[in-house]
């Protein structure tokens, strides 16, 4: 039976972003790499995912200027603009990585890992096995996130802004801060150890059990 959680701050004892086709994609990517570094003058080294040649992460023809590796390590800002898929291995997150509107992060049977301390910002979508978070994870205005399981530890902040929405295909445990201002729908089980803060028409939605 589905049930709603209540709109409310619930507080616990705390324990714990070219498309891409041949052709008109070279000047699309210099232009898309230069205007991202005019909004992000920072000194990060950033890496664009350009989908030049196909939509595999690990394929460094689809990097500019180079292949960031298979872990995004403090220090670095990767951006995705168009479809991206990985399989072979967790994609762990020390850095930043955002996905930007139009782009796609893909994976059917791995996880994305965000450590202590990292960002995801989220304004395409997103679709994984699983997701740990253990820095901050940002689901931003109309952007859509798709998991199996969600396992959020104290040190995390989950934000699910307006018009965005998440969809948890079994388990959603939250130990951190989550904040939602939408709509989350969960498929089996919600257990909410710690902070849930839900703004005056946002709903997390369980189809199974919830324990709050």
């Amino acid at each position: 039976m589905r049930q709603q959680l209540e709109t409310r701050t619930h507080t616990a004892f705390y324990l714990q972003k070219i498309l891409v086709t041949s052709g008109v994609v070279a000047s699309f990517v210099c232009l898309a790499f230069l205007i991202t570094w005019a909004r992000f003058p920072t000194t990060k080294r950033l890496f664009v995912f350009t989908g030049n040649e196909d939509r595999q992460w690990t394929n460094a023809g689809n990097w500019q200027p180079s292949y960031p590796g298979n872990e995004i390590a403090k220090g670095m800002q990767v951006m995705v603009y168009g479809p991206v898929e990985f399989e072979n291995f967790d994609l762990t997150v020390s850095g930043e990585l955002d996905i930007e509107m139009g782009g796609n992060l893909k994976s059917t049977s791995k996880a994305m890992i965000i450590a202590e301390g990292a960002r995801v910002e989220n304004r395409g979508a997103i679709e994984v096995a699983h997701i740990s978070n253990n820095g901050t994870l940002v689901n931003q205005v109309s952007a859509s996130l798709s998991v199996d399981t969600f396992l959020s530890s104290i040190a995390s902040l989950t934000t699910n802004q307006p018009a965005a929405k998440i969809n948890t295909a079994h388990v959603w445990v939250n130990n951190g801060i989550m904040r939602n201002y939408s709509q989350i729908y969960i498929g089996q089980t919600f257990i909410n150890g710690a902070v849930y803060e839900g703004s005056a028409g946002a709903s997390v939605w369980v189809d199974g059990k919830l324990n709050n």
